[in-house]
């Protein structure tokens, strides 16, 4: 099926029909939650993996790790219905798609002399996509990708190993990935896309305005978009720097920045961040990473956004430096304190504990010669963590029964319900203190017994 030479109405018609068959490259944040989209519009699927493991749960009809849970009945039902499968196989998905999505990421290695971009996989994946590429078929990149990468590294891999070439015989385009930017009734999903020429801009735009139901932004290029993509992240990491930087100066005056943020989000109209010691995640820090890299590459600096990495990084140690004061204020030992840290998923309201700041926050307190039997980290949506060296539970009353300081490190929309009255009632302690480095409790529901602070705030006590 040759999807260049057809029209928009006759792609509609053959998805509709159930006729059309996309591959997903990469069984994880981006390409599982894309490959249920894709499911539910019609379109048979193909996930593919190098991971035997989760093949072989998708073939079973399983979510393929715990984070994934929530996809678990539409898993079952169409691999029950014969429209859902999964293979380690590259060449052979390619053989049989005819629209490609490669959601494999790069990765950084960040050392003192330089930032490395590691593509080895995305080239591996490509390479299997190539030999199997069909005339017709659409080709679509939508991970975090070095700028150009779609154009001078996707396209000559394709063209060498198909033998085929890109705008006549098959389409190429690059998407931005807004899948972990959920719509609200007053929003419009707006997909942002880049195809290599017109013919590539054309399909895609087709087939994601049939997939997402939403406005589909075509850009003039390919590499447009994925300078989007990294300019998104930066923008927040950038933001994130200055209102924690100002979080800092803001205690020394002893006031609270949510103050500063209310009013400047209010009635100035800046829509600044609160102060977040927990930055992390697979894609902001690997963004900004990824621009220094390419700018250094050129005989630039970023300083802007080397600054900005540096200053939320640092956040940790700060918030490790809170945690002390916490210590010396209740008269009790950092090394024998117990410690509750609520939030390991990687930002607010995911299931995803990847690359997650809690991680590498437990290690500083491990540094500190706190006890590991003494730390214990509660996740609402996280049920395992592999990376995570300490004792992880979904039972908030388990996490907070005994412990003397307690420390918010995710935002989760659950902690916005949780009163500081109730965290003492929890923890059954005479006094305890709360280090809320999310900014997400209410220091109105402060009780006598309980230390609080949060970025930007002086610590409050009754």
């Amino acid at each position: 099926m040759n999807l260049l030479n057809m029209s928009e109405n006759d792609i509609k018609e053959v998805l509709k029909k159930g006729k059309l068959t996309a591959a997903i490259y990469g069984i994880g944040r981006i390409g599982l939650p894309l490959a249920c989209t894709f499911l539910k519009t019609g379109f048979n699927v193909i996930c593919v993996d190098k991971n035997y493991n989760k093949v072989l749960k998708i073939n079973q009809g399983l979510p393929p790790a715990s984070q994934y849970s929530r996809f678990g009945p539409l898993i079952s039902k169409y691999v029950t219905e014969g429209k859902l499968r999964a293979t380690a196989n590259g060449v052979y998905a390619a053989e049989n798609s005819n629209v490609i999505i490669v959601t494999v990421p790069v990765n950084v290695k960040i050392s003192k002399k330089k930032i490395e971009v590691v593509n080895k996989d995305l080239i591996n994946t490509v390479k299997d996509v190539g030999k199997g590429l069909s005339v017709g078929n659409l080709v679509i990149i939508e991970t975090l990708v070095p700028p150009r990468t779609t154009v001078d590294v996707v396209k000559p891999i394709l063209e060498h190993l198909s033998g085929l070439r890109v705008e006549y015989e098959f389409g190429l385009a690059y998407a931005v990935e807004r899948l972990d930017k959920p719509c609200t009734e007053k929003e419009e999903c707006v997909q942002v896309v880049g195809g290599y020429g017109p013919n590539s801009s054309r399909l895609i735009k087709t087939i994601y305005e049939s997939i997402f139901g939403g406005k589909v932004v075509t850009l003039s290029s390919p590499t447009l978009a994925e300078f989007i993509y990294l300019a998104e992240s930066l923008y927040y990491d950038v933001n994130m720097a200055m209102a924690n930087e100002l979080a800092q100066l803001f205690s020394e005056f002893n006031m609270n920045v949510r103050d500063l943020v209310s009013i400047l989000r209010n009635v100035i109209k800046i829509d600044m961040p609160l102060p977040k010691a927990g930055l992390g995640g697979p894609k902001i820090p690997k963004s900004t990473c990824i621009l220094i890299s390419e700018a250094e590459k050129h005989g630039l600096a970023m300083d802007l956004a080397l600054t900005s990495r540096v200053i939320n990084d640092a956040m940790l140690d700060y918030l490790l430096f809170l945690v002390k004061e916490a210590a010396e204020k209740l008269g009790i030992s950092l090394r024998d304190a117990r410690i509750a840290i609520l939030g390991v998923a990687y930002r607010e309201d995911v299931p995803s504990p990847e690359d997650s700041p809690t991680h590498k926050f437990v290690g500083l307190l491990l540094k500190e010669h706190v006890k590991k039997g003494n730390i214990i980290v509660h996740d609402p949506h996280v049920t395992k963590d592999p990376e995570l060296k300490v004792e992880l539970t979904m039972n908030l009353a388990l996490a907070l029964k005994n412990s003397d300081i307690v420390v918010v490190m995710i935002g989760h929309s659950v902690y916005k319900d949780v009163s500081l009255s109730g965290i003492k009632a929890l923890s059954g302690k005479r006094k305890l203190a709360v280090v809320d480095g999310a900014n997400v409790l209410r220091k109105e529901t402060l009780t006598h017994g309980v230390l609080y602070v949060g970025l930007g705030t002086p610590w409050y006590e009754m």
